[in-house]
């Protein structure tokens, strides 16, 4: 699979209402607030602070734009159904590193005093400690309460204060968040293919591809040829110029698990080992 370097668009994603398109800009004035403005509605400058805002937000989100840093607050709860890997991230399963000397010796404490409740044997009736005796079933159970306690501790733990996503795109990372926060009407119609990849690229590091499959596929739809053109394409047209196109195709679709993902792959591999056909 090939790797592919996300270039942003030179048209923005198209946020809020529908019919409105909000360039991402850094506006005069402060600047640690970047602000949006939105000219088909109203000529006054959103900060983006306020567009990484979503209601009930508990945690502290560091995002770049242009090299500048600001602060939104998103709702944990909501983050750690969405994804996995933001889950670890908000509910980590090992302490933060200090920032000073009484935060260390705070984070030693506490989690001495997990590993004493958690590592105290339980005997059973013969006095012998039970984990020696557990069979397979047993540590199926074990396997199957343990998610369901990793679960239970986003319920009851306070979740980190902050999260940094200064490495990401913001724009793709408003959208994700908003489509994690409900707020559907805020997600665009259309997407273009460059924007597509970006989102791929986005949920397949936070493995929460299928949360966004609904609004992907009909990205797809907007971006992607049918894969019988595509075949077509290749074996009659030979436009092995397009090689990179088709392989971004096969990254999104792959993404996505598209229906005609893998018979075009396998289609595609075999034209390229073919003698007749190989561009190279």
């Amino acid at each position: 699979m090939a790797y592919f370097q996300y270039i942003p668009s030179n048209t923005p994603l198209k946020f809020g209402n529908n019919n409105d398109r909000r360039p991402l800009n850094l506006m005069n004035g402060n600047p640690l607030e970047p602000t949006v403005k939105n000219a088909s509605i109203t000529m006054d400058t959103i900060p983006l602070s306020e567009l990484f805002t979503f209601p009930q937000g508990d945690v502290d989100v560091i995002i770049t734009l242009d090299g500048q840093k600001f602060k939104g607050k998103v709702y944990s709860k909501l983050m750690a159904l969405a994804s996995p890997v933001w889950r670890k991230f908000l509910f980590p399963p090992f302490p933060r590193l200090p920032k000073n000397e009484n935060d260390k010796n705070a984070n030693e404490e506490n989690w001495s005093n997990k590993s004493t409740n958690n590592n105290s044997p339980s005997n059973d009736d013969d006095g012998q400690v039970s984990c020696t005796q557990r069979n397979k079933d047993t540590q199926d159970q074990d396997i199957e309460a343990h998610a369901k306690s990793d679960q239970a501790t986003c319920d009851c733990r306070a979740p980190v204060p902050d999260l940094d996503f200064t490495e990401d795109d913001s724009d793709i990372l408003l959208l994700l968040f908003q489509i994690a926060h409900y707020q559907f009407d805020k997600v665009p119609e259309c997407s273009s293919l460059d924007e597509l990849i970006g989102i791929g690229m986005l949920c397949d590091d936070y493995d929460c591809a299928k949360l966004y499959a609904p609004w992907a596929k009909r990205w797809m739809r907007d971006n992607l040829p049918p894969w019988r053109s595509l075949h077509i394409e290749l074996v009659h047209s030979l436009e092995w110029h397009k090689l990179e196109e088709y392989e971004a195709y096969i990254f999104i679709t792959w993404i996505w698990k598209d229906c005609g993902f893998i018979k075009f792959a396998e289609e595609l591999v075999c034209l390229l080992r073919s003698p007749e056909t190989d561009p190279f």
